[in-house]
């Protein structure tokens, strides 16, 4: 992990418990890391920082700019540390239905069967009655078979977009379970064993990563990392000695953290290249590589 140096006037706040407040764009809690004076060790007005929420990832760094070290981003390394795993019963149980979730369903009416069946398989998609019933579970399993949770959304089975209304329909698998230790994986890490010699391309939305899969999935294994800042040091090692590609969605922001993640991991000896998708016009800011294939179907 990159220390705090002396060339740069100003650097992301080291992590740790309480530090990130809520954002001043998305208004979400916990989201917002500050900059810090290097020299004093003190915090920057609040205004000026970045967020780590899905779709928002606002960036405000200090308007002198060439004072800003962007490739510290401080993240705690938690490779170390013991972690929990979800019961086999449970992430059996949510086979039980496997294929009868809104977003499988969506995908079967716009995608070949075959494809879709196999995608399903792989990534070892699940359902789960949440929110209704016929929701997604994507499970995060590590490339050792060892669950490490589930998320939980759930879909249009209409138009394939998450739901939002009148609640946004997002949890996971372990906060049923108490005082439970969490540590993140790659979503479809496990089949790094099954395609040892494709090349690997990271995108944001476990989604993305299955869409991917079910169109360009014959030659390259598709991850997700699940979140704007989701690709730290240590849920990358399993990565070490494979060709690796990010593809972060479209916007100067997205673009910017992942670049920083680019710098960080090669200077670790990952082999790391990134793919921007800026130049697709017909994008928004906050679209990913996957909605260049939707808006064709």
């Amino acid at each position: 992990m990159t220390s705090i140096s002396n060339t740069f006037k100003y650097q992301f706040a080291p992590y740790k418990r309480g530090s990130k407040i809520t954002c001043p764009k998305c208004h979400k809690k916990g989201h917002w890391t500050r900059y810090i004076d290097v020299t004093t060790g003190e915090y920057l007005p609040d205004e000026f920082g970045i967020c780590d929420s899905t779709k928002c990832g606002h960036f405000n760094p200090p308007k002198d700019v060439e004072t800003v070290d962007y490739n510290n981003i401080v993240i705690p390394d938690k490779s170390k540390e013991p972690f929990n795993t979800i019961p086999k019963d449970i992430f059996l149980l949510s086979f039980k239905d496997v294929g009868k979730d809104n977003f499988t369903q969506w995908l079967l009416k716009n995608f070949p069967k075959q494809n879709v069946e196999k995608a399903i398989k792989n990534y070892k998609i699940g359902t789960a009655k949440k929110f209704g019933g016929k929701s997604t579970v994507f499970w995060q399993i590590d490339k050792y078979g060892k669950v490490r949770s589930g998320k939980i959304m759930k879909y249009s089975k209409k138009t394939g977009k998450r739901i939002k209304e009148p609640i946004t329909c997002i949890d996971w698998v372990h906060t049923s379970f108490k005082d439970y230790n969490l540590r993140q994986c790659f979503f479809g890490e496990h089949l790094l064993k099954k395609y040892p010699n494709r090349e690997v391309i990271i995108v944001e939305s476990e989604k993305s990563a299955v869409i991917l899969a079910i169109v360009f999935g014959y030659d390259k294994l598709f991850l997700s990392c699940g979140q704007l800042r989701g690709l730290a040091e240590d849920k990358f090692k399993v990565l070490r000695g494979r060709k690796v590609t990010l593809i972060p969605d479209k916007g100067e922001e997205f673009e910017l953290v992942w670049k920083n993640y680019q710098r960080s991991l090669q200077k670790q000896g990952f082999d790391v290249s990134l793919y921007s998708i800026s130049q697709y016009t017909e994008l928004e800011d906050g679209d990913d590589v996957a909605d260049l294939i939707l808006k064709s179907i």
